[in-house]
């Protein structure tokens, strides 16, 4: 773990840290980049490479740094908020590279019949926090993965991994610009299900649905839910009851629900 005190906050080794506050300025570069003890200690015990960790001192009690082969740049304390543009409290974050995107097969979920596999399909969800969300209940609910069209917020966002706390380095995550393509392809070359989740009294409601096989959950936007030619898609169509006066949940919301109904699907079918 080389320590490295940096004097000046124009230091050219703390560009990737440089006004944050700008919309997601790693995107290019390949990097991506971890806020806070809890989501720098996930990225080191991940498979992602790290690039830097920057901090200041007081904060790098109780990491788990004496393995790491990357420096960490220490500044003064008070000063890491100058650094990265924004007031803050939590003292280290660090800098990952992102790895290629995982194939459509590597995300493709298990197809046993005891126990029904879920792959997590968001469209054109542009909200971070929701895309973030989704991710975590994903991983905490036991999907094989997520797919998302290139519309979708981008998962290694600060907002995004901050709102996962840190699953989107856990949990294969694709992201595609041929969506009904490769919809198209995981019912075709692998058998997936496609279930479109609508508002729509016509859908099997979530109490009557039973889960079997491959699926893939499809949700859709947070103001117009799935676009037409996705639905059409769809093999089964699937809404949650409401009480009346209420039009819709939450895309992240609806996902935990649906995707803890999948989970009870499982328990009730394995007897667990």
């Amino acid at each position: 773990m080389p320590l490295e005190f940096v004097a000046s906050m124009a230091d050219p080794r703390l560009a990737p840290y440089r006004d944050l506050r700008n919309a997601n300025p790693t995107l290019v570069s390949g990097r991506f980049i971890a806020e806070g003890a809890t989501l720098v200690e996930r990225l080191l015990a991940s498979r992602f490479p790290i690039e830097s960790v920057l901090a200041e001192e007081r904060f790098l009690e109780g990491l788990r740094l004496a393995e790491l082969a990357a420096p960490v740049y220490v500044v003064p304390t008070g000063e890491l908020s100058d650094v990265i543009g924004f007031k803050f409290h939590r003292g280290v974050i660090a800098c990952g590279r992102r790895l290629p995107c995982p194939a459509l097969a590597d995300i493709v979920p298990p197809s046993r019949t005891a126990q029904p596999g879920v792959l997590v399909v968001a469209i054109d969800v542009h909200d971070p926090e929701n895309v973030g969300a989704l991710i975590r209940n994903g991983r905490a609910l036991g999907a094989s993965g997520v797919l998302l069209n290139n519309r979708c917020a981008d998962p290694f966002s600060r907002r995004v991994l901050r709102t996962s706390m840190g699953t989107v380095l856990s949990l294969p995550i694709r992201v595609t610009s041929r969506i009904e393509e490769e919809l198209r392809e995981l019912q075709a070359s692998y058998g997936v299900a496609l279930v479109g989740t609508v508002l729509d009294r016509g859908a099997t409601s979530l109490d009557e649905y039973r889960f079997r096989g491959a699926q893939a959950l499809l949700f859709g936007s947070e103001g117009s839910g799935l676009p037409a030619e996705i639905a059409a898609l769809c093999d089964q169509s699937l809404t949650i009851p409401m009480q009346p006066g209420v039009d819709s949940l939450n895309v992240a919301a609806a996902a935990g629900i649906i995707l803890y109904a999948v989970l009870r699907s499982s328990s009730r079918e394995t007897g667990r």
